[in-house]
């Protein structure tokens, strides 16, 4: 809710503290990086990836159900879909297609998690434009549409007997390596001013109504009776 008046009233509940804390989070977030999490099947993969999405400072995360239900571990997402800006898609044949186009209009590449040989490194792919990594269903990984759909292709190097990682490790370890080269290689990975503003406003309403219930819901009925006096 972008409302002045409203928003003026929530600011009073907020902690010089809190919004320093609210401020140095929003300057380390990014867009340039997007994550997919395609069918999950596992609350634990799901929570613990967008757990890393926020400690590396992804903003926006694309979750599509498609066979499997989404759901959240709060003990181990520890709140961080709280603050992330989650875009859900349901279940559906045309859920990753309708997805991965979204992405692509928005001038994403889709870059897709496997073993393929050719497939770049943490290291190797490039960032000159945005990137939604997607990141694949537990056993079978991506689905075909995906494979189909997919700029490139991105892989971690491993030189032990197993051939992959579980879903949530591999997705800490590409955003840690992804978000460290972003910020050290381009000057325009951040967030814009009114960026900034829109997620600022949405995280206060959301901090201070999960902290004073009562007094939100008090003033939001004065407020409207008092509307409708006036018309």
């Amino acid at each position: 809710m972008h409302d002045p008046e409203y928003l003026n009233f929530l600011q009073q509940f907020l902690t010089p503290e809190r919004r320093s804390r609210f401020d140095e989070v929003l300057d380390f977030r990014t867009r340039h990086l997007t994550v997919v999490l395609e069918s999950l099947h596992q609350s634990n993969n799901a929570s613990a990836c967008l757990r890393s999405c926020d400690a590396f400072g992804i903003q926006d995360v694309h979750v599509i159900a498609n066979r499997n239900d989404y759901k959240i571990n709060e003990e181990i997402d520890m709140g961080a879909s709280y603050w992330l800006t989650m875009h859900k898609y349901p279940p559906g044949s045309e859920s990753t297609r309708s997805c991965l186009l979204s992405l692509k209009d928005q001038g994403y590449r889709i870059v897709a998690t496997s073993l393929s040989h050719d497939a770049a490194t943490p290291e190797s792919l490039s960032l000159g434009q945005p990137v939604a990594i997607v990141m694949g269903e537990e056993r079978p990984g991506v689905s075909e549409t995906v494979l189909d759909m997919a700029d490139e292709f991105l892989q971690i190097p491993m030189c032990g007997f197993v051939q992959s990682l579980n879903v949530s490790v591999a997705t800490a370890i590409l955003l840690q390596r992804l978000s460290e080269r972003l910020r050290s290689e381009r000057d325009d990975w951040g967030l814009s001013a009114e960026e900034k503003q829109i997620i600022l406003d949405d995280w206060i309403a959301k901090s201070v109504k999960r902290q004073h219930p009562k007094v939100v819901q008090t003033y939001l009925k004065s407020r409207s009776s008092r509307q409708k006096g006036v018309s």
